[in-house]
Parts: structure tokens; sequence; C-alpha cells
């Protein structure tokens, strides 16, 4: 499974509430290839909600909401900086 997140296009997560926030808990490996960032900074509170694109952000607040409401999973695609400039495509 480890080689299957490395070799994807898109970054995987796993998000908890915690109180008020919700947290990242898990980031698939390949974000440091794709965005240029490691894993265990991605994790630190509210790193997430800073990287998510300018554009994208009101929709994956809702999409956030929704999810949590219904208390299910779901999927939610977003756009993010990279560090290493540009921004990476949906």
């Amino acid at each position: 499974m480890k080689q299957i997140f490395e070799a994807s296009p898109n970054v995987t997560s796993v998000f908890r509430m915690e109180g008020q926030d919700l947290r990242r808990t898990w980031v698939s490996p390949n974000l440091e290839r794709l965005f240029g960032y490691n894993v265990e900074e991605s994790l630190q509170p509210h790193w997430w909600s800073t990287h998510v694109h300018p554009e994208d952000v009101a929709r994956v607040i809702t999409d956030s909401s929704r999810i949590l409401t219904a208390n299910t999973l779901s999927t939610s695609i977003a756009s993010s900086p990279g560090r290493r400039g540009g921004v990476d495509s949906r």
C-alpha cells in the first residue's frame, strides 16, 4: 500500500475532529515529492488550512462542514502552492 501512495499524483490525508478543530492525523508520503513539504510539518495544527490554494478555501471549508455533518467519508480536491513556488494543478 505504501508504494501506491508514494506513486500517486494525489496526496491522501486523514483528519479527525479535536474540539472545534479539524486535525490532520496522517498524510501520504508523496506530499514531499509533489509539494516540497515533509509529512511531519504537515501534521502541525492549522498547517493544512494555511496551505490550501486561496481559490479553493471556501469550497474546502464547505466540503469539510458537509462531511462532518453527515458523519461520512468523502473526497475533496484542492490545490496547494508548492514550497518550490508555483501552484500544483487540481
